[in-house]
């Protein structure tokens, strides 16, 4: 069996705002590394608050929040991400 390692790093970077088709939000950016046997690679997600995953990016790939249907309490319902 082959065994692989790597290290992954998060770090929160701030507070941004974010536009994708859903709308703007204030969100919280987390960049996140990973490096192990087979290479390396960079990934970052932007979370909103009452939302969760605003934004997802990495190489070659970005999937953004399309709707959010609310509820009572102020938290998603339902929410739908383009690929």
């Amino acid at each position: 069996a082959r065994i692989s390692t790597f290290t992954r790093t998060v770090v929160f970077t701030g507070i941004e705002n974010v536009t994708v088709p859903a709308g703007t939000f204030a969100c919280a950016r987390l960049d996140e590394s990973f490096v192990g046997t087979g290479g390396a690679t960079t990934r970052t997600r932007w979370f909103g608050p009452n939302v969760g995953l605003v934004q997802f990016q990495a190489p070659g790939e970005l999937q953004q929040l399309t709707s959010v249907t609310g509820n009572p309490t102020g938290r998603a319902r339902s929410v739908a991400v383009r690929k």
